[in-house]
């Protein structure tokens, strides 16, 4: 084991400062570390911790206890474990890093995310001004037509009404008055 698994389970599967996996058995009221550290490299059958130190990964893994679960391990840090029994066998395996290195890892993770999110609002937010300086631009070009078309209509009419040899009066009832009168009106009154 010392030759080929051991150095295997040593090999953390990520780029960690504080991960490690544990090998651990049970011995009557102890258990026992049956590869070495990361940071004790003389516990391969040495360190040992009583089954009533309930706080340690390997001892809640060797009492039977599955899954991910938050604990101290033999430096007295925090970490964060996962554990397990090795099928076939009385052994149990810890993969744990430490909780600190996670939050310093997941502090990274929250400020770029931070980051893209504010990134994201801000292109929300320049993307909806443009689109409404578009539309305001638009709304404002269809008004001046607008505008234009009626100026030009108006002209038209004052046009077509002072040529002509008739008499022409626009009058609102409502109002009792005169909206318009044209020349050939004006010389007659």
């Amino acid at each position: 084991p010392a030759e080929y698994l051991y150095p295997m389970i040593a090999q953390w599967p990520t780029n960690s400062a504080t991960g490690e996996v544990t090998l651990g058995r049970r011995e009557g009221d102890t258990s026992v570390a049956l590869n070495e550290f990361r940071y004790d490299k003389t516990t391969p059958l040495r360190l040992r911790f009583p089954m009533s130190a309930r706080d340690m990964p390997m001892t809640k893994a060797l009492s039977g206890e599955t899954g991910v679960v938050f604990a101290k391990d033999y430096r007295g840090k925090t970490v964060l474990a996962s554990l397990g029994m090795i099928p076939g066998s009385d052994w149990g395996i810890v993969v744990k890093m430490d909780w600190e290195e996670i939050l310093a890892d997941s502090g990274r993770a929250s400020a770029l995310i931070l980051l893209f999110t504010l990134a994201m609002l801000l292109a929300a937010a320049v993307t909806a001004y443009l689109l409404f300086r578009l539309q305001a631009s638009a709304y404002s070009r269809s008004l001046l037509e607008i505008e234009s078309e009626k100026e030009k209509y108006r002209i038209n009419l004052e046009t077509l009404t002072d040529r002509a040899n008739d008499m022409i009066l626009l009058s609102d009832p409502e109002k009792r008055s005169l909206l318009m009168v044209n020349r050939k009106a004006c010389e007659a009154y």
